[in-house]
């Protein structure tokens, strides 16, 4: 049987009736579509006016803008939150090395309240802290200055003893000064700090001045990490000092750190925590 070639959808090929596709449309009722139909697009009398209404408000826009060039997102947010936090107690800005030292002494000085201020890992220098501790030195409970390059340290260090009395937590770890190391009178910090109850140096090179006082000690520390205290020209950190001023003093010490204390036994560099401290201290013959 001779074999026949089928065209489209099946059908029989006919040279002489073949069959074709029409684009146009079917005679026919046609569906109504409105703007609630997925597919509905607007007339072209409709579309003219939709672009009409956007040039418009686009105009009111840039008009806006216009009126006040200089008023930018990042001013509108300070504004906000120095309008608006006024019952502010803690600020912390922790690796905003981008704020600037006029935006830092703006945002602090809009929280009359502040208790609490951390600013490590900033680029804040010693004289925006020294504003700071001199205007809220009184109410400051916990201050955190670590991880930041200070030149003339030792004055603000005086300006902290001296302002913040109520100070119950100070962190200067890992700080870089502009000497090698930095001198701190530690009988002034003792009695001018008396609440303190955290005191972080680690990583921070301080030298202890030489004094015939006899040191009060902190006796509200629960918490000690001691930096890289020199002893080998202004008296320093040393076995008595632990033992005389820390240990026996410091009743409510419940963690110590003394691993980069460099001038004490290699068996004492390391950290204590609760029941050790008390071994450390019969070690030491303290009771």
């Amino acid at each position: 049987m001779k074999r026949c070639h089928k065209g489209i959808l099946g059908v029989r090929k006919d040279p002489k009736n073949q069959i074709l596709f029409s684009f146009s449309a079917r005679e026919g009722e046609e569906w109504p579509s409105d703007d609630s139909d997925s597919d509905f697009l607007p007339s072209d009398e409709e579309d003219i006016n939709l672009t009409r209404k956007r040039k418009k408000k686009s105009k009111g826009d840039n008009k806006q803008r216009s009126e006040n060039p200089a008023v930018s997102a990042d001013t509108m947010k300070k504004g906000m939150v120095l309008r608006n936090c006024v019952e502010l107690k803690g600020v912390n800005l922790t690796h905003c090395k981008k704020l600037s030292q006029d935006g830092f002494m703006a945002l602090v000085d809009s929280c009359p309240n502040l208790e609490k201020l951390d600013v490590s890992f900033t680029s804040i220098n010693v004289n925006a802290i020294k504003d700071i501790v001199t205007k809220h030195g009184p109410q400051l409970r916990e201050l955190h200055i670590g991880g930041n390059y200070y030149l003339n340290f030792p004055a603000l260090a005086n300006n902290i003893f001296e302002n913040c009395p109520c100070l119950e937590v100070l962190d200067v770890s890992n700080c870089r000064f502009s000497g090698d190391y930095v001198s701190i009178d530690v009988h002034k910090f003792q009695t001018g700090c008396t609440k303190l109850r955290v005191l972080r140096l680690g990583n921070s090179k301080f030298r202890l001045k030489k004094t015939n006082e006899c040191l009060p000690g902190f006796e509200e520390l629960t918490e000690l990490s001691l930096g890289c205290l020199d002893s080998t020209k202004s008296g320093g950190i040393n076995t008595a000092f632990v033992h005389e001023n820390i240990l026996r003093h410091c009743q409510k010490l419940h963690y110590i750190n003394l691993s980069s204390c460099r001038a004490l036994p290699r068996g004492m560099k390391r950290e204590y925590k609760n029941k050790e401290i008390a071994k450390l201290k019969s070690f030491c013959g303290i009771k």
